[in-house]
């Protein structure tokens, strides 16, 4: 009778021990797999569409020198339509396009909009990092250099430049 209780209590302790332990990895699957399918929508619905229209803006023989106006218009409707995507760095980004924008529009002369390539580097390094972390074939140099390059991180401008948002 004895050997039946130690039996029975092994076994329970057994099965809530295997439980325990499957329940735990299967929450961490679960998690990691809703993680890799925000992943993909972000890079479907925003990164891939802003990546197009950003080469677009490649010319033969100068390379990238900004958006023209109707390029930039498609990358706003892209980040409007998808906001919801959308990290602090590029609603900064997106910011500082609108005021370029509009100063554009007042008469302030200017050939292209992003001519400091704040987009075009958030864009390769972020389009580059979520393939990477999917997981699918990335450009590791291009991602490196637009790291170094890029000027804008957590939200703000690094180095010498100020946005003003106290404009009246």
């Amino acid at each position: 009778m004895r050997e039946i209780i130690i039996a029975l209590i092994s076994s329970s302790i057994t099965i809530v021990i295997t439980s325990f332990f499957n329940y735990h990895f299967l929450i961490r699957k679960e998690i990691r797999m809703q993680a890799n399918s925000y992943k993909v929508e972000i890079l479907q619905k925003l990164y891939m569409p802003l990546m197009k229209e950003i080469n677009k803006g490649y010319h033969p023989l100068d390379g990238y020198l900004g958006l023209n106006k109707k390029e930039f218009e498609n990358v706003d409707n892209i980040i409007k339509n998808n906001y919801q995507f959308v990290s602090p760095n590029l609603a900064l980004i997106h910011q500082i396009l609108i005021e370029e924008s509009y100063l554009w529009d007042v008469g302030y002369t200017r050939g292209f909009l992003d001519e400091d390539k704040y987009l075009l580097n958030h864009l390769e390094y972020n389009f580059n990092f979520y393939r990477k972390e999917l997981g699918l074939p990335y450009n590791k140099e291009e991602m490196k250099r637009a790291s170094k390059e890029s000027k804008i991180k957590d939200g703000k401008i690094k180095g010498s430049i100020q946005v003003s948002t106290d404009e009246q």
